[in-house]
């Protein structure tokens, strides 16, 4: 079991990257392999392969107005859906985990629409609820706890027969 972090903060050693390492040590801890990608420092060859050869997903984002960052809607558009003839699908049929970050609980609400463009627009099997982490509650348990999960959701999408083969809605 293979499992990626997508790093897209443009600070890279902050609570987003805190979080992610507490998300990856659950998967470490289910036996997963794990590596990050710091999409500050990624081109689209290192970003597609990783994540083709991933079983799992985690996209990791501190809340900008509301929102992921431009470093994750970058990587998103860099990575194919599989919708035109040789393009390539690296998320479909994989697991995925929505990992935010932000200043208040007030803007939880932000992992709603990762969680919505990878499920629909990707056609990506996600962990949910979307995890949310404030400064002030850094949750490493919780994280630790999505990590575990995610590992058994990218089991069950390994060993499924049509996951794979339901397109994205878009």
């Amino acid at each position: 079991m293979r499992v990626v972090g997508l790093l897209a903060s443009p600070r890279g050693s902050g609570a987003t990257a805190g979080a992610l390492a507490a998300v990856l040590d659950g998967c470490a801890a289910q036996g997963a392999s794990t590596t990050v990608l710091d999409l500050a420092m990624t081109d689209g060859t290192v970003l597609a392969e990783n994540v083709a050869a991933a079983d799992a997903v985690v996209f990791a984002s501190p809340t900008y107005r509301s929102t992921y960052t431009s470093l994750m809607g970058g990587a998103l558009e860099r990575l194919g859906r599989g919708l035109m003839e040789d393009e390539p699908a690296p998320l479909l049929g994989k697991a995925g985990a929505v990992l935010m970050t932000g200043a208040a609980p007030q803007h939880l609400l932000a992992t709603e629409r990762l969680q919505q463009v990878l499920s629909s627009f990707f056609a990506l099997t996600l962990v949910s609820p979307p995890l949310y982490v404030t400064q002030s509650d850094p949750a490493a348990e919780r994280c630790a706890r999505h990590g575990r999960a995610l590992v058994e959701l990218a089991t069950a999408c390994c060993g499924a027969q049509h996951l794979g083969q339901l397109p994205p809605l878009v």
